[in-house]
């Protein structure tokens, strides 16, 4: 549904007003000298589109440099193309706004929400001189983040509530004292330090015990004090060492194939196989996994003394 001031920037005089707002964020000049009006204490830009002829690159995106947007209501404007380099955003609203095909490089965002904001297809990267996209205190309940791509981004402190990640491959980020509640699907979430990248990426003090996750592989973090649904996975912290367990419990029994099987499809299911470069791999294990096998039994207990063994 469109936002009722969406009319405003439309007209000739708010296409006037909306050239001024770009010329003040290019320049990082600020909104103060606008005749803006506020809205809950922030510059009202509600319903906000830039005018066609601000310039574009070949990717169809606006380029600001090196700003600060401090205070300002975006609430349903229409913003697609955004791209920020090292830049900030602060204390801003843009609920449910269209803020598709962003790019977001080196930059920090502070309590700001984008609830229900439609982020598809945005990138939020890496560039120069290691600096990550840092996100802090950022609500992104009901925001679509399909084909987004999630790179070198540290998220504190930040909900995602109704929320799906779907057949993403988030690569480097952290997620520091955040609380996810949605869908995990089809996706990898690798950690793996990357090469040129000067910070190692964790998940600490993070909340999943409300996310359903379904073929979904975590590769190359520690995990400290997150927690999980146990009726979705077990979680295996060191899966090498889990394997290695896996292969000394079953190895030698031949009452159940699909026991013995166990191994081969966990180190598939969740490419270990493939890259095992750290004994801090996560290994998932559907909690109902034990049911399809003949001796559920022998699964059950073979899970358990792995989980003994990798001290978990």
């Amino acid at each position: 549904m469109a936002h009722p001031r969406e009319k405003y920037w439309q007209s000739r005089s708010g296409k006037e007003q909306a050239r001024a707002v770009h010329q003040a964020l290019e320049q990082g000049a600020g909104l103060d000298g606008l005749d803006l009006s506020k809205v809950n204490g922030r510059w009202d830009l509600d319903g906000f589109r830039f005018p066609d002829e601000v310039p574009r690159d070949a990717a169809g995106r606006i380029w600001l440099h090196g700003v600060s947007v401090d205070g300002v209501s975006f609430r349903g404007a229409k913003i697609d193309g955004l791209a920020l380099q090292k830049s900030t955003i602060l204390g801003c609203d843009f609920e449910n706004a269209s803020c598709r095909n962003w790019g977001v490089w080196s930059s920090s965002i502070e309590s700001t929400s984008f609830q229900g904001v439609d982020l598809r297809g945005s990138t939020f990267g890496y560039v120069e001189e290691g600096i990550p996209n840092a996100l802090k205190d950022v609500i992104f309940d009901n925001s679509r983040l399909m084909d987004c791509v999630l790179n070198s981004v540290v998220f504190y402190s930040c909900r995602l509530r109704g929320v799906d990640i779907i057949d993403m491959d988030i690569k480097a980020c952290s997620f520091i004292d955040c609380e996810f509640e949605g869908n995990i699907l089809d996706s990898t979430i690798d950690g793996r330090h990357l090469a040129g990248r000067p910070f190692r990426p964790e998940v600490r003090g993070s909340d999943f015990s409300k996310a359903r996750i379904r073929e979904t592989e975590i590769i190359g973090y520690k995990l400290d004090q997150v927690s999980f649904n146990p009726s979705e996975v077990e979680v295996f912290k060191n899966g090498k060492a889990t394997i290695d367990a896996l292969d000394g419990i079953l190895g030698d029994s031949d009452r159940d194939a699909g026991a013995r099987a166990l191994k081969g499809w966990a180190k598939y299911r969740n490419g270990l196989l493939r890259d095992l470069l750290s004994p801090e791999d996560i290994l998932f294990i559907p909690s109902n996994f034990a049911r399809i096998f003949e001796d559920p039994e022998l699964v059950r207990r073979a899970l358990s003394q792995a989980n003994d063994l990798t001290d978990i």
